[in-house]
């Protein structure tokens, strides 16, 4: 491993594992980094991931550690490399953000631990008994979601959801409309799908919804699908319907969400939430991949969760009436007041990181080999 990627000897190192599972652990990672540097510029902070994770940090302009793994990581070898990098650097603080077996392999050699999360499961899960190697956890959603396990007690801290940084409020939607050239007066339904997850084939949804949306009696109405990896086949599939725009993908997502009047998606957490924090009403249609996604969809007053085996074009079509009228009701163009737990989330969390550092520095001699941080 190149020695210049070691810390600098006058500073506190931090070491950030971030999952390299699609962008959704970077995004926010990057963002809490950020923060927590602006709290302390005496800290030395220090990216790992792999993948998508990978990408995206660097694509932030971030350094970051390539770990080499795929996406579908195997446990066993994160734990090997994560161990070599710890032990190599020698950080005075491992954050691992839901990468669990960074957190054995910093406590090889003894280095304090962090782990970031919005979830937990049953006691019973392997995953779960890693927590245990976790001085402090720091959970990125409100208190009450889920139940702690044994394996977490005393040691949670609550913060906020970490979303990303929007460029677009529900203030912009006409100027949003306008760039992505559609009409002002149409109402918009828009499918949001991150690029490489839950494809038609895993997770099909055209089928179900197309029904609704040609049977929705509008004067003026657009379907706008950002299908990822299903660009090809959809578009083609709806070549012959002028109501339905299909994009690969379009960034900032939030220009999409502010434009629109009713988001569908799949089921993705970060996705509902950013849909909530601005305002603007979804519907998950959960194909039972991720109970985690389905179990915080159902807490979000302006999400509903319809499953897809139990939930037919005709019933689609009916709480697609109901949104759409209750959006009528409120007034389209009013921006919306966002949720409490919508905005601040990363200063939140890197105010707790902060003081978590300062207290492994406040002890005498510390360095990254002397043992867990003192409660």
């Amino acid at each position: 491993m190149n020695d210049n990627l070691q810390f600098q000897p006058d500073r506190f190192g931090i070491l950030f594992f971030s999952r390299g599972r699609g962008s959704g652990h970077a995004i926010p990672d990057a963002a809490i980094a950020k923060e927590l540097a602006a709290l302390n510029n005496e800290l030395d902070i220090r990216f790992a991931s792999y993948a998508t994770g990978v990408d995206t940090l660097s694509g932030m302009g971030l350094g970051v550690i390539d770990l080499g793994l795929p996406e579908a990581n195997d446990p066993v070898e994160t734990l090997v490399l994560t161990a070599r990098v710890s032990g190599f650097l020698r950080p005075k603080l491992v954050i691992a953000h839901e990468e669990f077996a960074a957190l054995p392999a910093a406590k090889i050699t003894s280095i304090p631990t962090v782990f970031l999360t919005d979830w937990f499961v049953e006691p019973e899960d392997f995953n779960m008994n890693l927590l245990s190697y976790a001085d402090e956890i720091i959970f990125l959603d409100e208190d009450g979601i889920f139940e702690e396990p044994p394996q977490a007690e005393g040691r949670v801290h609550y913060a906020k959801p970490v979303l990303r940084e929007f460029q677009y409020s529900r203030a912009d939607r006409e100027r949003a409309r306008a760039e992505l050239g559609l009409p002002p007066g149409a109402v918009v339904i828009s499918v949001i799908i991150p690029p490489g997850r839950r494809v038609e084939s895993v997770a099909p949804l055209y089928d179900l919804l197309m029904p609704a949306f040609e049977a929705l009696d509008e004067p003026e109405k657009l379907l706008f699908w950002l299908a990822g990896d299903d660009y090809e086949t959809l578009s083609q599939r709806a070549r012959s319907n002028a109501c339905v725009i299909v994009k690969r993908n379009i960034e900032p997502f939030d220009r999409l969400m502010v434009a629109t009047d009713l988001a569908f998606t799949k089921g993705n957490r970060n996705i509902v939430l950013e849909l909530a924090g601005l305002g603007i009403p979804s519907i998950s249609v959960s194909h039972h991949l991720n109970l985690i996604d389905d179990l915080r969809g159902l807490r979000v007053r302006s999400n509903r969760v319809l499953y897809a085996d139990e939930t037919n074009s005709e019933e689609l079509l009916h709480y697609i009436k109901k949104f759409l009228a209750a959006g009528r009701q409120r007034g389209g163009n009013e921006p919306s007041t966002p949720a409490p737990w919508a905005v601040g989330g990363a200063q939140s969390v890197a105010e707790t990181l902060a003081g978590i550092a300062g207290r492994i520095a406040a002890q005498p001699g510390r360095s990254g080999s002397e043992g867990p941080p003192a409660a």
